[in-house]
């Protein structure tokens, strides 16, 4: 049986509930809280979609001082933990 949900959430919910033995979703969208109430698979890297999310300051920013600070704070070790964390993969590791 095969079921489409709405969203990644819907997803995690029937996995946790146990109303479906398995669920794709990237591993950064399980929160912290879940993590103990789920079983993660890691995708073998030759099979697995790899997401990247740029980070960047537009030209025109009409606060690039506090843009800049928080490019700083994201590539700076905390904020490299946060990442982590929430399951993205850092980009300085």
């Amino acid at each position: 049986v095969v079921s489409y949900e709405e969203n990644v959430k819907a997803v995690l919910s029937k996995v946790v509930l146990g109303e479906a033995d398995a669920g794709v979703v990237y591993s950064s969208d399980v929160p912290p809280a879940l993590l103990d109430k789920v079983q993660r698979i890691e995708i073998p890297e030759r099979l697995n979609a790899l997401a990247t999310y740029p980070i960047a300051i537009v030209a025109d920013a009409p606060n690039s001082a506090l843009a800049q600070r928080f490019l700083k704070f994201v590539l700076s070790p905390e904020g490299q933990a946060v990442l982590a964390h929430y399951g993205l993969i850092p980009v300085r590791e």
